[in-house]
């Protein structure tokens, strides 16, 4: 093989060990950036438009109750349409989705188990 085809071919080799890894590790490679380029700003609670049966549970999270033992919790302020459900059984609950990883939203879930909100 002659010396420029070697070097191409040892090229093509690295980009494709360079690829496959950055597909391979693409989920810990994004959150990576996302964390460096930091949260997008807040929206004012103000300027948040609540719906008909929708209450804010501290400054962060509103809450609606769908029915006695369902809860749609949004993260209102967020840049994006972030939406948990969390189901109350008898002996358990269920949280779908955990939200965004701005705040942790096992703080509030207390206060909504409980009745208290």
């Amino acid at each position: 093989m002659t010396r420029p085809l070697r070097i191409a071919s040892y090229i093509l080799a690295t980009l494709a060990l360079l690829l496959t890894g950055a597909y391979l590790f693409r989920l810990p490679l994004l959150i990576t950036l996302a964390q460096t380029a930091g949260a997008p700003p807040l929206a004012e609670q103000a300027d948040v438009k609540l719906g008909k049966n929708e209450r804010w549970v501290g400054d962060y999270y509103t809450v609606e109750q769908l029915d006695e033992r369902t809860f749609a919790i949004s993260e209102a302020r967020y840049y994006r349409d972030v939406y948990m459900y969390l189901l109350v059984g008898d002996d358990r609950a269920l949280l779908i989705d955990t939200g965004s990883p701005i705040r942790d939203v096992s703080k509030i879930l207390p206060q909504l188990l409980m009745g208290n909100c």
